[in-house]
């Protein structure tokens, strides 16, 4: 494991860590747990909550690749402002589910990110436009013709 992994995963006394894939299993975290490893791909998907990004992590601890959903404001912020760049050592805690501060009846999940690397600002916008491309293309795909055989006295028109 990189000492970047090492330190990014250590806890302090509150237990929070210290900031010092298509292919894989959705990483489904408890409060407090953490996930620490090499980011093999990011991409975008669609699904109830709008176009969400979604990092695909090689957990260094197990080796078990993991596709993180980030359709969470906070973890998509943390996305749009850290980038990480494919291949670079990412490490996420969530920290737990509270109350919204002037709504008590909502809730938020919270999430703590660290990114080894500089932001790869482009990375991300290309794996954005390729979402956007297939969409595109799955819209304009040509609809088949159903098409039915009419009888003597039968016209289409």
């Amino acid at each position: 494991m990189s000492d970047f992994l090492k330190e990014a995963m250590a806890t302090g006394e509150d237990g929070v860590i210290d900031g010092g894939v298509e292919d894989g299993t959705w990483w489904k975290p408890e409060e407090g747990d953490i996930i620490g490893g090499k980011l093999i791909k990011g991409y975008f998907q669609t699904g109830e909550y709008g176009i969400n990004p979604v990092m695909v992590i090689e957990d260094a601890a197990s080796g078990t690749v993991f596709n993180v959903g980030c359709s969470t404001t906070i973890l998509k912020n943390y996305v749009n402002d850290l980038a990480p760049a494919e291949g670079t050592n990412v490490v996420i805690q969530f920290v737990g589910t509270f109350p919204v501060q002037d709504k008590p009846d909502r809730k938020y999940k919270r999430h703590i990110v660290r990114v080894e690397s500089d932001p790869d600002f482009a990375y991300w916008q290309n794996a954005f436009k390729a979402l956007h491309a297939k969409m595109q293309m799955q819209q304009q795909a040509p609809v088949q013709a159903q098409s039915r055989p009419f009888g003597p006295d039968e016209s289409p028109f």
